[in-house]
């Protein structure tokens, strides 16, 4: 693997300027005011460097960190400074990345702003690291091999900057990218899993260490977030607290068991599950049919040995570190106590959690005729994968001119006339379906995805038989 060698030597000189206080000074303490003195900083420093390097460069304020940062690494025309990175504050975040809605959506997830709430704020909406991971967003986009990053995380509270630190280098490291973070703050060692791990005292004295080679893969779950988190069986109130960070506002059904995750006595992530759906295509094609029969001794059976996930809501402070997968595997080992564990998903499409934790994914064959109704939607500006926050639903609506308007609510309209039980369970049976489109577009529009949601099971190995 290519690297390069560097052998730095520097030192900077002062002179006092002359003025009335100056010379009292110099006076007083004995110094000689006309003199220029010269400090170094580094002297015959040597280190080499790879092209998939995590550097991590600590040390006080004022012993030369930026200044290595500036004069060596930040001269090549293949880097991209932080602080270079200038945002407007009415940037939309799903609008500031990206060549298209699919490319925009995988930035800002391996950013770790997977969120529908989130793609539709302004920067100026963000908070202080959420605004720290835009702008790693906009490292990931650039066409810059090295990313810098003078002062890191100086204005994020610890959990924060151990988080933000661990996101970094697993992007960097997925996209083969050359990292140096400086900062005061000595406790980011184990976020980073820095390759090279540079100290630097005053003077001249500097320690250099290499902690991982070149191509080794560095694999690892954040130990001082994970070993303080504790996760067991909850109550709605946990839930009640996180639920405003979900993008689906929707009540969830009859509720058949909580758990949640908590990190320093903190509610930090919450799933719930109901009891089943009554008819799921996914579930006849992994059954062979064997609960496609709408009995009442079907229906029990259903309700008996079926759970459904419903809501999984991390906290946004604490997203990109793989906790949903965590605490779905976890309450599959500990606390499912049904047979079969499903669920329906839209952000599975992007977040692999449910095939990690070990649920397997169940190919259902679309109503082609309904499928390229729901894909003329697009046409209006919508992205079918959001269509479930209400809030993003009236976000598109509004752009549109009153015409478009109108063939927009026709097409929706066309599209759920094969669920108008469904809509009449929703919304109110002495409604048509036209009355409620009028009266709750941005909310039934949500309805469109009932068909083309991902679809996930897991069988539990502690039950055995039917």
């Amino acid at each position: 693997m290519n690297s390069k060698k560097f052998n730095i030597s520097h030192s900077f000189k002062t002179k006092s300027e002359i003025t009335t206080r100056t010379i009292l000074i110099a006076d007083a303490f004995g110094l000689g005011i006309d003199e220029e003195k010269e400090f170094p900083i580094y002297d015959n420093f040597k280190f080499e460097l790879y092209a998939n390097d995590i550097v991590y460069i600590t040390g006080d304020s004022g012993s030369g960190k930026s200044w290595i940062l500036n004069n060596v690494f930040s001269k090549s025309a293949h880097a991209i400074c932080i602080d270079d990175i200038k945002i407007d504050d009415e940037e939309i975040l799903i609008e500031g990345v990206g060549k298209d809605l699919n490319d925009a959506l995988r930035i800002l997830n391996l950013a770790g702003l997977g969120d529908a709430f989130l793609y539709l704020r302004k920067y100026s909406q963000l908070s202080d690291g959420q605004k720290y991971r835009y702008k790693i967003a906009k490292f990931i986009e650039s066409d810059k091999h090295i990313w810098i990053l003078d002062e890191f995380g100086a204005k994020l509270d610890r959990i924060t900057a151990k988080i933000v630190a661990y996101n970094l280098q697993k992007i960097a490291r997925q996209l083969g990218r050359l990292v140096v973070c400086a900062t005061t703050h000595t406790d980011l060692k184990n976020a980073l899993q820095p390759s090279l791990y540079i100290e630097k005292g005053f003077e001249t004295d500097v320690h250099c260490e290499r902690l991982h080679e070149p191509d080794e893969e560095i694999k690892f779950k954040l130990k001082d977030i994970y070993d303080e988190i504790t996760i067991e069986k909850g109550e709605r109130k946990d839930y009640d607290k996180l639920k405003r960070f979900h993008y689906r506002q929707s009540g969830v059904g009859a509720v058949r068991d909580i758990c949640t995750m908590k990190h320093e006595g903190n509610i930090i992530g919450v799933m719930i599950l109901t009891y089943p759906h009554l008819a799921l295509k996914g579930r006849n094609v992994h059954t062979n049919k064997k609960f496609a029969k709408m009995t009442t001794e079907t229906c029990k059976m259903i309700n008996e040995q079926f759970s459904c996930i419903s809501r999984i809501v991390i906290h946004p402070k604490y997203r990109g570190l793989g906790l949903s997968y965590h605490m779905i595997k976890f309450y599959l080992d500990n606390f499912a106590d049904t047979k079969y564990v499903e669920t329906l998903a839209v952000m599975s499409k992007y977040s692999p959690f449910f095939k990690k934790a070990g649920m397997t994914l169940v190919e259902v064959e679309a109503d082609k005729r309904r499928a390229k109704k729901v894909q003329q939607i697009e046409e209006y500006g919508f992205n079918t994968s959001l269509v479930s926050s209400a809030i993003y639903n009236k976000s598109i609506y509004d752009k549109l001119t009153s015409e478009r308007q109108q063939e927009f609510r026709e097409l929706i309209i066309s599209i759920l006339k094969s669920y108008k039980g469904a809509i009449r369970k929703l919304f109110g049976d002495k409604k048509s379906l036209e009355e409620v489109v009028a009266d709750n577009l941005f909310t039934v529009i949500k309805e469109i995805k009932r068909a083309d949601t991902l679809y996930w099971i897991w069988e539990n190995p502690k039950i055995k038989g039917d």
